[in-house]
């Protein structure tokens, strides 16, 4: 039993690297880049752009770029 215990604790722990490896990958992402830059534009710069911010997401994650 104690065999089987350890088995299922290591292969949670794998599968916990693997779920975090694809969530690093995901943030590091040029489109996750992307939005936390986009979050850094304060409403008054985009005010004085003439675009809100659902505008300017959706252009730079359209476009690959902002």
């Amino acid at each position: 039993m104690a065999h089987t215990l350890d088995h299922t604790a290591a292969s949670a722990g794998v599968l916990n690297r693997i779920w975090n490896a694809i969530v690093t990958m995901g943030e590091n992402s040029a489109r996750a880049q992307t939005v936390r830059m986009l979050n850094t534009v304060s409403d008054d710069q985009l005010d004085a752009m003439g675009v809100t911010r659902a505008q300017m997401v959706q252009r730079a994650l359209l476009a690959g770029e902002m």
